[in-house]
């Protein structure tokens, strides 16, 4: 029997010193708008705080390697524009925190 506790691929950007409302605007809305591109997403949750922003992707179907790698790359893409104040902390698939 397959698994079917509902796992996401989380991502958090560290940005130190920024308020929340700097890494809501510069970094949450941005990454949020170049994941909306990846396929199979079905829902984005997001929470910004200082110095960190964690965005929670669920998908139509159990994330998988290639989810996380399409992710990996869009986020990527956006975070090489804010170095070096804003980096990538971490991408991984986990169970659902933010709701």
């Amino acid at each position: 029997m397959p698994d079917a506790t509902p796992l996401v691929i989380r991502v958090r950007v560290s940005a130190p010193g920024a308020t929340a409302e700097r890494v809501e605007q510069e970094v949450t809305i941005l990454v949020e708008r170049e994941l909306h591109a990846v396929p199979g997403l079905a829902s984005v949750a997001s929470r910004s705080q200082e110095g960190l922003s964690t965005v929670e992707l669920s998908f139509n179907s159990r994330p998988s390697s290639e989810d996380k790698n399409a992710v990996t790359r869009a986020v990527s893409k956006v975070v090489a524009q804010m170095r070096p104040w804003a980096w990538v902390q971490s991408i991984s698939i986990e169970e659902p925190a933010l709701r």
